[in-house]
């Protein structure tokens, strides 16, 4: 048994809302439990977003990636509002021979078993890219605002993807979101 915080556990929480729902997609139908070189890392992917987290404070080791299926969401959401008083856990790693993954409270009160996916996981390393700050144009803006211009935007024209244009020698102008060629909307960006 290893230690393993409540923020890692609700970031695998938070994970499982980039997963696919693909049943032909099983390895990606579940939060990866992993590590690399940065450390511990907590990764999602659908096969059109990726989300993936750095947990470099905490002390879980883990030799092989565990795949905890999309199933367990509503297990662990309850297990983690049940024992909100619990900022570190108790998990088993043994997946292999358990067929599954297990989680307890640190005084072993209380624990929750968790489904898992028995596939390798997606190579998403080759597809993250390196991040150079002099390859990129940052623009901050409040994503919530691109979701809500996005539903103000005609309904019936709208296409189910945007184009953001920006202009290149002033990125703190208004952003262009466009939805069809009938749908035109402005993001402010926000000043950091």
């Amino acid at each position: 048994m290893q230690k393993i915080s409540r923020k890692t556990l609700e970031l695998v929480l938070k994970s499982f809302e980039a997963v696919s729902k693909d049943e032909t997609r099983i390895n990606l139908n579940a939060v990866r439990l992993g590590s690399d070189d940065n450390g511990l890392v907590v990764e999602s992917c659908d096969g059109h977003i990726l989300s993936r987290h750095f947990v470099d404070e905490e002390e879980l080791t883990i030799d092989e990636d565990i795949l905890i299926h999309r199933d367990s969401k509503p297990k662990l959401k309850s297990f983690i509002t049940t024992n909100k008083h619990d900022n570190s856990f108790l998990i088993d790693t043994n997946v292999e021979e358990n067929r599954n993954l297990r989680i307890f409270t640190s005084d072993n009160r209380d624990g929750v078993i968790l489904s898992v996916v028995f596939r390798e996981y997606a190579k998403t390393d080759s597809i993250m890219p390196t991040i150079k700050p002099d390859d990129y144009l940052e623009i901050n803006f409040n994503p919530e605002l691109l979701t809500k211009l996005y539903k103000s935007l005609s309904g019936e024209k709208r296409r189910p993807k945007v184009k953001l244009l920006i202009k290149k020698d002033n990125p703190m102008s208004p952003i262009v979101v466009e939805s069809g060629r009938d749908n035109i909307g402005l993001l402010m960006p926000l000043k950091v």
